[in-house]
């Protein structure tokens, strides 16, 4: 067994060259949102599966990010993506995997149920996240605009989800 460092993950390489990923694959994942945490990727589709939350405030809002993991192969591997909603209101503290209430026909609903489309009704204020476990394929593109209209700075575009559909 030999220990190598490869960018910033540590891995164990194995007598039979199996690879074990030792450290947290949320490592590049913000515990909250901000806007230098997002990173930018080409406007397009790839294939990518559905990992965690985080539910935040965002001024008065009560917000949640979606975090989608490229899976494909290439340069974007291993790139997390989040796909932002409007909640109706937080259950407990903000956090990754925290409690919401969604608006009962929100956007947030109506996205759960395209990504689960077998899923039975479900209640607003109970959405089982957990359960999106398949591959997607995601639409990707660039947030170039603040609240005001304004275009942003090249510094601070970045990139989000704006549709998926499961593979």
């Amino acid at each position: 067994m030999v220990w190598q460092p490869i960018g910033t993950k540590a891995i164990k390489v194995m007598p039979m060259g199996e690879i074990v990923n030792l450290n947290n694959d949320f490592a590049g994942l913000p515990a909250k949102y901000k806007y230098d945490g997002w990173l930018r990727l080409p406007k397009g589709q790839y294939e990518a599966m559905f990992e965690t939350w985080v539910t935040f405030q965002f001024r008065s809002a009560s917000r949640i990010a979606l975090i989608f993991t490229i899976v494909e192969a290439g340069k974007y591997n291993g790139k997390h993506i989040p796909a932002f909603f409007n909640l109706k209101r937080h259950k407990g503290n903000t956090r990754e995997k925290g409690g919401f209430i969604a608006p009962p026909r929100g956007d947030l609903m109506a996205f759960y149920y395209r990504l689960n489309p077998t899923s039975p009704k479900v209640p607003h204020y109970r959405v089982p996240l957990s359960k999106l476990n398949g591959l997607y394929l995601i639409d990707v593109d660039d947030v170039t605009k603040n609240r005001k209209q304004q275009n942003h700075p090249d510094q601070m575009i970045y990139s989000r989800v704006i549709d998926a559909q499961p593979i």
